[in-house]
């Protein structure tokens, strides 16, 4: 039995991701708005092993500075008690506890909540996104996953810049990650803060299907970095951005200079780099708010010379019909789809979105049976609490929480012998990754 002092004592550390208070919940919580954001917040605190968390009802938070013991009458422990059960329920979270505490101010409920199965995403996809400097990567990204068209300012950008040079130039300088997810009706599921580990858990717990993308940095001082992306990520589908307002003018010097009509050099290098990967491809045009048809017409042209130079069949998509015939063929990895987007623009985010929902998960030959095998592209030491933390993506078979695995190779080229103690998805404890999997 729980004491009132015990009660003074929680209150002390206060709300944590697995502990939340309320002074109350009535039917008004029950309303669309206010339910949404209540079985959000239960969902967040029972996510992570042993996916519990507690609700304590009865507690008052004084202007944000502390806790205080406010206590409810049996009749209004009741009705929030009702309401709580129904939010649960909605949450997919059982009380598997309660308790009653008589205090000085009135009751106070206890209830230890947990999770009735622990989520899982049936489906996962990853698109590595490649461009040169300024051409919109991570403003589509950031478009893409909020679902807000961009201010033509940068806005949509924001949340995925986080060294100081990136902030300040507006320019990518490390590889990012961000995800976007589909329902099982196709419907998507957007985030409204990217940056919140609750919205994350939200989306991953409502989406069926959910799309990963690696931002890589187009600038030629961070090549390497781009390299690794590229190469490393081992991810399903490849992206690569062309600016048409710039690349004009690059395609144009090149032809004053040689007397040849051709891409940049990074842009090549990107398209060459791309479609080395055993993954199929996908060319969006940039920035056509800010294109005049001339541009258009000549950087078009460029890129479907290039696509032919390479063995790849450059197809248009202008419309939501031509999604579904080009889909078919992609795996084969010869039809390059090619999109004209602009990222202020709904209209167009709809036709890019459109096409993202339908690509298949299983672009490469991926086999669960196959022996473990992951390729990790960052290490990161020093980090509170754990011993080395690493990065990457699942190739083949699964690994579980627990599991002896040997990393490598090292310096002199040797494996060194691990143990899984935890594995995160997106932000998130999960017990398991398969084939195609991101993890870290």
């Amino acid at each position: 039995m729980t004491s009132e002092q015990e009660i003074l004592e929680i209150l002390q550390i206060g709300e944590t991701q697995n502990a939340e208070f309320k002074q109350r919940l009535t039917k008004a919580d029950l309303k669309q708005d206010r339910r949404q954001k209540l079985v959000t917040r239960i969902r967040y605190m029972t996510c992570d092993s042993p996916f519990e968390g507690r609700f304590l009802l009865g507690i008052e938070d004084v202007s944000g500075r502390e806790w205080i013991v406010s206590g409810l009458t049996e009749s209004k422990l009741k009705t929030a008690e009702r309401v709580l059960l129904e939010i649960c329920e909605e949450a997919d979270v059982e009380i598997i506890e309660e308790e009653r505490i008589e205090t000085s101010q009135g009751l106070v409920g206890i209830y230890l909540l947990k999770r009735t199965a622990a989520p899982e995403v049936k489906e996962t996809c990853s698109i590595n996104v490649a461009g040169r400097v300024n051409s919109g990567k991570s403003t589509l990204i950031g478009a893409l996953v909020t679902g807000q068209p961009d201010n033509g300012s940068g806005r949509a950008r924001a949340f995925l810049l986080k060294h100081p040079q990136e902030i300040t130039r507006g320019q990518t300088a490390d590889i990012h990650l961000a995800f976007m997810g589909f329902s099982e009706d196709g419907e998507c599921i957007h985030l409204e803060n990217p940056l919140s580990k609750e919205e994350s858990a939200r989306v991953l717990d409502q989406s069926a299907k959910i799309l990963t993308f690696f931002d890589a940095p187009g600038h030629e001082e961070y090549s390497k970095t781009m390299i690794r992306s590229i190469l490393g990520a081992d991810a399903q589908y490849g992206l690569v951005l062309i600016p048409v307002p710039e690349e004009f003018k690059l395609i144009r010097s090149e032809e004053n200079k040689t007397g040849i009509r051709r891409l940049d050099d990074i842009t090549r290098e990107h398209m060459i780099l791309m479609a080395s990967q055993d993954a199929p491809l996908i060319v969006v045009m940039s920035k056509m708010d800010k294109a005049k048809p001339e541009e258009e017409m000549l950087v078009t042209e460029v890129i479907r010379n290039t696509l032919k130079e390479i063995g790849r069949i450059p197809v248009n998509i202008t419309e939501p019909a031509d999604i579904q015939p080009l889909v078919k063929e992609l795996s084969h990895g010869t039809i390059v789809p090619v999109l004209q987007l602009a990222a202020t623009e709904h209209e167009s985010l709809e036709l890019f979105t459109n096409l993202l929902k339908h690509l298949p998960s299983s672009s490469r030959n991926v086999d669960v049976t196959k022996p473990a095998r992951a390729f990790i592209d960052k290490v990161y030491r020093g980090i509170r609490g754990t011993n080395v933390v690493v990065t990457g993506t699942v190739n083949s078979g699964v690994f579980k929480k627990g599991q002896s695995v040997m990393l490598g190779p090292i310096d002199n080229g040797d494996f060194v012998d691990g143990r899984l103690f935890s594995i995160e998805m997106f932000k998130k404890r999960v017990r398991a990754l398969r084939s195609g999997d991101l993890f870290g």
